[in-house]
């Protein structure tokens, strides 16, 4: 007599379910219609790698950023196996590689082309794309939320979050890394909690598990520790199927990622890595003179390198790239950098993939915006990495209620969700870490972009941990202030998701009040 109310509550969570799926799905669906695939020159980087791979068969694309709108500031140059100097996006390439054989099959069956078609390629790209991983995305959280929660109030609340209160929705209208890896950091920790679990351990869940947690590490650098915290986890296990199945899945998707990048770049190291300097070479006294203005060097100091070893057409020319000397062998087909000590002069390889002539990166013209010069102070980018104006809790605060459930993790004895929240806090301290550790010019908060993207990948843990805490919120007044952290949430969701390369709300309402300064110099 009692089974049928729990049988309709099911029922009715299940209708709960499909109709935020396809509110969610019109919402984004309609804004990927309504507005230009093309806004944010970070998504054009990748869509002209995208192109060029489709339509001519190369990742250089000296070609395609000449047509109108699709200039990036996000491009890089270095020699190509031609000997000659050629542009390229700065963007990793697993997911353009990727989405070029999605261009090839649609161009294919439709006759569309980036050619003759740019915004109706581009927006149907987008659409099946970020409207199929978002759709998963949902689908995978319902059914953690029913195999997990503990509440109706519960599951209703996190899944209406997983929704529409982060910036995955945000960044589900554009091109970027940060959504499809936070889509498959969830489905590795689907698959990994289901053989964990004895759920499963069918064959194709270890594939799927040790796949995607590749696929997030090959997206998001930082996200190499879930692959490798996973492949640990479940071999202490069930080392077997571990190493017949996770392992031969996620190092095919690492040698795949690993010779995209060779395929374009000819070496193993993403662009980022290529912002300093090369390997030295010869160093040459400052007695010799030296015009830096583009003339021809001098023979004495072409005859001084050449007794060290480094043979330098005498057509060699000086070029000025902001702070930085390159030295442009057409001859010989090399480039190296001239770095000018009190003392002398240092011959080195060329490493500085981000300064080339008109680069933006060069802070020519009218200088870089200020927030990508990068943040000095290490403190102020925690802060503002997590409270301040890109602030990952100041921006979702539905992650102090994360918070809640990760300290009823921690203090309760054998809570099911201990392990899960172990994980949320370890992955989460090496992001802000590794943030926090990289060079200055780096420390930039993702550039301009309504969220701190770089730790997008982690939203899964967190809506997870949002469960258990949202389970025990029984009394009305806590339901109130639940309910109030996730319309601020959404607001912040919904503020920039017709252009999520933006500041957020909170950057331009500190920079108003003439809180931050980020103006241009």
């Amino acid at each position: 007599m009692n089974t049928a109310k729990p049988a309709t509550t099911a029922n009715l969570r299940q209708l709960f379910y499909q109709l935020i799926i396809i509110a969610a799905l019109a919402l984004v669906v309609g804004r990927i219609i309504n507005i230009s695939p093309y806004a944010g020159t970070n998504a054009v980087s990748r869509f002209n790698t995208i192109r060029a791979l489709g339509d001519e068969g190369t990742y250089l694309i000296d070609n395609t950023i000449l047509n109108p709108g699709w200039g990036t500031i996000d491009r890089i140059q270095h020699l190509g196996r031609d000997g000659q100097l050629h542009y390229y996006s700065d963007k990793p390439t697993f997911l353009p590689t990727i989405l070029a054989g999605e261009y090839l099959v649609i161009k294919q069956l439709t006759g569309l082309s980036f050619a003759e078609h740019p915004l109706a390629t581009a927006r149907l790209m987008l659409i099946i794309t970020n409207g199929g991983l978002f759709t998963i995305w949902l689908i995978l959280f319902a059914r953690l939320l029913e195999r997990y929660g503990k509440s109706d109030w519960g599951k209703l609340f996190v899944f209406t979050a997983a929704a529409f209160g982060t910036s995955f929705t945000t960044f589900a209208t554009t091109l970027n890394n940060h959504l499809p890896a936070a889509a498959a950091t969830l489905g590795a920790t689907y698959f990994g909690l289901a053989i964990w679990q004895q759920h499963s351990r069918q064959a194709w869940h270890g594939y799927a598990a040790g796949a995607l947690a590749a696929t997030a590490a090959a997206l998001e650098l930082p996200a190499t520790a879930f692959l490798l915290g996973l492949i640990i986890v479940l071999l202490l296990k069930a080392p077997r199927f571990t190493l017949t199945t996770v392992i031969p899945a996620a190092t095919l998707v690492v040698l795949v990622a690993f010779g995209t990048n060779v395929a374009a770049h000819d070496t193993l190291l993403p662009p980022y890595l290529h912002m300093t300097e090369g390997k030295l070479l010869a160093t040459v006294s400052r007695d010799l003179s030296l015009n830096q203005r583009g003339a021809p060097l001098p023979p004495e100091f072409l005859d001084a390198l050449a007794k060290q070893g480094q043979q330098l057409s005498a057509e060699t020319k000086v070029e000025k790239l902001g702070r930085y000397l390159r030295l442009n062998d057409t001859v010989n087909q090399q480039v190296y950098e001239l770095q000018v000590t009190e003392e002398s002069f240092i011959l080195r390889r060329w490493n500085r993939w981000y300064q080339f002539p008109g680069s933006y990166w060069n802070g020519e013209g009218a200088g870089l915006y200020l927030l990508d010069r990068g943040e000095p102070s290490r403190l102020r980018y925690a802060w503002h990495m997590l409270g301040g104006h890109h602030g990952f809790f100041s921006l979702t605060p539905l992650w102090l209620l994360s918070l809640v459930g990760l300290y009823q993790a921690f203090i309760k004895p054998r809570h099911p969700f201990k392990p899960l929240a172990i994980i949320t806090t370890v992955l989460s301290l090496i992001v802000l870490i590794f943030y926090l550790q990289v060079p200055l010019q780096l420390r930039n908060y993702g550039g301009g972009t309504s969220s701190m993207r770089w730790f997008m990948w982690l939203i899964p843990f967190w809506l997870l941990m949002l469960l258990p805490a949202a389970d025990t919120f029984h009394k009305r007044l806590i339901k109130i202030t639940a309910l109030t952290l996730l319309a601020i949430s959404i607001g912040s969701a919904m503020y920039a998701i017709d252009h999520p390369w933006q500041e957020p709300w909170l950057f331009k309402l500190l920079e108003h009040l003439h809180w931050i300064d980020y103006s241009r110099n």
